[in-house]
């Protein structure tokens, strides 16, 4: 909202032109207004999903939780290598699709959580 004011100001000491001051200020005014109302239909319709402030830590321990019911499943490859007697763990490489499905479920379970409350 600041910047709209600061906009109407500039208008206010400008140079004249073709338009008046005071039709663009109404054109600004007008933009402006428009923009909140789309921003508070948005959030009406509840396009924004938030988890609240008391969700988020249970929300990322179920995030973890997730992850680690997958076990040894969240690794797709990896190279070992052997130095005199140890073996050394040289590149690993993660399960992108099974680590990207137990996130999407966690968030698919809090939305729908907080669509309910």
């Amino acid at each position: 909202m600041k910047s709209l004011h600061s906009a109407i100001e500039k208008v206010q000491t400008s140079f004249p032109s073709l338009y008046t001051k005071e039709d663009v200020i109404s054109v600004l005014t007008s933009f402006s207004q428009e923009m909140k109302e789309e921003l508070e239909e948005e959030l009406k319709e509840g396009s924004t999903q938030v988890i609240s402030r008391d969700s988020r830590e249970e929300f990322v321990q179920d995030i973890y939780q997730e992850l680690e019911n997958l076990g040894t499943d969240i690794f797709d490859d990896y190279d070992l290598s052997m130095s005199y007697r140890e073996v050394e763990l040289d590149d690993i490489t993660l399960n992108e699709t099974g680590i990207e499905r137990a996130i999407r479920d966690v968030v698919e379970r809090y939305l729908t959580k907080e669509e309910t409350n």
